[in-house]
């Protein structure tokens, strides 16, 4: 593999373990939002807040991935 190719995939890879990241952040922000807006009537622990978001980074992870894989197949 040449050098020129093998930084382009580990490029991809960091971009994707950043979108990631970036993808946890956001959801676990907007769950910790809704949870202090709604205080009187939803109050989950903050265990559930992050099962929560790990899931949903899960699948926004899922469809970006597939993203990736189209627009680098064209």
């Amino acid at each position: 593999m040449s050098n020129r190719k093998l930084r382009d995939v580990l490029g991809r890879i960091l971009q994707f373990v950043a979108v990631t990241a970036g993808f946890f952040a956001w959801w676990l922000s907007m769950f910790l939002l809704v949870s202090l807006i709604a205080l009187n009537v939803w109050s989950p622990k903050f265990t559930d807040l992050v099962l929560w978001s790990i899931l949903l980074t899960a699948a926004s992870s899922a469809v970006y991935l597939i993203v990736m894989i189209r627009r680098h197949s064209r």
